[in-house]
């Protein structure tokens, strides 16, 4: 596996469960750095966590719920009105693409907390198509609610 692509499985957990992350990289006397990569998702990571505190630490976190490739995982809270769902794609490549069907809900809006973007997903029997990309061993952040709860 090409190294740049490592991100430690305790980064990916702790986004897949709404969790934090302590940055430990003296432990006991032995440097062990974490690459500019993995301190990079942990500053995409910590924003949102903040914002959405309410939301991680409530009661309705469903785990794994269905996404549309294979290798990519999803972990979904709801609460206050708003739906989030923390991605990590666990491939050594990046997913393009369709990434997640949710359920369409009248004056939601959905957007990309990663990229900072409003999405126009692709409205199909009732269900919104999310498309996007994640990089490879990397993370993704889907929000929909409405406008007045973002």
């Amino acid at each position: 596996m090409d190294p740049t692509l490592h991100m430690p499985l305790g980064l990916q957990a702790a986004w897949m469960n709404g969790s934090g992350m302590m940055v430990w990289e003296n432990v006991f006397g032995a440097w062990i750095p974490w690459s500019s990569r993995d301190r990079s998702i942990l500053r995409a990571m910590l924003p949102i966590q903040r914002r959405y505190a309410e939301l991680f630490s409530g009661e309705n976190w469903t785990p794994l719920v269905p996404t549309s490739q294979s290798g990519l995982f999803a972990s979904l809270w709801e609460g206050n009105g708003l739906r989030l769902w923390t991605l990590v794609n666990r491939r050594n490549e990046s997913v393009p693409g369709r990434l997640l069907e949710i359920e369409a809900r009248p004056g939601e809006k959905v957007h990309d907390l990663i990229k900072g973007e409003e999405l126009r997903p692709e409205m199909i029997e009732g269900r919104l198509r999310i498309n996007g990309g994640i990089p490879a061993r990397g993370i993704g952040c889907i929000l929909a609610g409405k406008p007045a709860q973002l």
